[in-house]
C-alpha cells in the first residue's frame, strides 16, 4: 500500500458503506477502481461525481454522521407531524330526520286555529258593542249639552221676568205704602173778643170764629182775646207763635 499513493488516497475518502465493510476489501480491488476511471475525470479527484456536501460529509467521522443523520430525521418527523396535525378533520354532516306530523299534532293545531278564531269573533263582538256603547253616550251627551242650553235660556228669561216682576212690586208698594202727612201747626196773629186771624206753617192765613172748622184742630169751641187762647173740640189750642207780636 505505500508503493501506491493512488491506492492510499482512494481509501481516504470511502463512503460510508465502505467503512462498515472494514479491512477486509482486498488492494486488487482498490486498484481495480482506480483503474476505471477515465484520464478526462482526474482533475475532480476520485469522487468527482458527488456533490461537494456529500464529498464533505464522508470525510466526517462516523459518530458525527449519526448524529447529524439522527437530527436531521428528528426534523422531518417535526415536519410531518406539525402537517398532519394543521389539516382539518372532516366534518361528517349527520342527514336530518324530518319525523312526519302526528295526527295528535294536527289536531292540536286545528283546535289552536278554532280556539283563534272564536277569540277573535269574540274580541269583534266586544268592539263592536264598545263602538255602540260610544255612540249612544255620545248622542246622551249631545242630548244633555241641548238641554242644558235650553234650560240657560229658560233660566234668563226668568230672570228677566223676576226683574220685571220686582220693578212691578216696588212700584205698587211705593203706591200701597201711605205717604207721611206733616201735621199742620196754626198760630194766632190777631185776635178779638168774637174773632181771630190764624196762619198754618205752611203759610195760609184764616180768619175764624166760634163754630169754624180748623183741619187738623176740628171746630173753634172759645175765643179768650184777653189771654189769646183758642179752644178747639180736638183739645189742641192755637196761641201765637213764638214769634208772634
Amino acid at each position: 500500500m505505500v508503493d501506491n499513493p493512488k491506492s492510499t488516497s482512494d481509501e481516504e475518502y470511502q463512503f460510508p458503506h465502505e467503512e462498515y465493510l472494514g479491512a477486509s476489501a482486498t488492494k486488487p480491488a482498490a486498484e481495480s477502481a482506480a483503474s476505471d476511471v477515465s484520464p478526462e475525470s482526474a482533475p475532480m479527484g476520485d469522487h468527482g461525481n458527488f456533490p461537494r456536501w456529500m464529498q464533505g460529509f464522508s470525510n466526517l467521522s462516523p459518530k458525527v454522521r449519526r448524529i447529524i443523520l439522527a437530527l436531521v430525521a428528528v426534523i422531518i418527523l417535526v415536519i410531518v407531524f406539525h402537517f398532519i396535525s394543521e389539516k382539518p378533520a372532516p366534518v361528517i354532516e349527520q342527514p336530518v330526520v324530518q319525523s312526519a306530523p302526528s295526527n295528535t299534532d294536527n289536531l292540536q293545531t286545528l283546535n289552536s286555529l278554532d280556539a283563534l278564531r272564536l277569540h277573535s269573533t269574540q274580541t269583534e263582538s266586544q268592539l263592536s258593542k264598545l263602538k255602540n256603547d260610544v255612540s249612544d253616550l255620545r248622542d246622551t251627551l249631545n242630548e244633555s249639552q241641548a238641554q242644558n242650553q235650553k234650560l240657560q235660556e229658560q233660566v234668563s228669561a226668568l230672570a228677566d221676568q223676576v226683574k220685571i216682576l220686582t220693578n212691578d212690586m216696588d212700584k205698587v208698594l211705593e203706591k200701597l205704602t201711605p205717604k207721611k202727612v206733616e201735621k199742620i201747626v196754626y198760630h194766632l196773629r190777631a185776635v178779638l173778643p168774637d174773632r181771630a186771624w190764624i196762619m198754618s206753617s205752611s203759610g195760609n192765613e184764616e180768619s175764624v170764629t166760634m163754630g169754624d172748622h180748623v183741619s187738623g184742630y176740628g171746630t173753634i169751641k172759645s175765643i179768650d182775646a184777653k189771654t189769646g187762647v183758642l179752644t178747639t173740640s180736638s183739645g189742641r189750642k192755637i196761641v201765637f207763635g213764638p214769634n208772634d207780636y
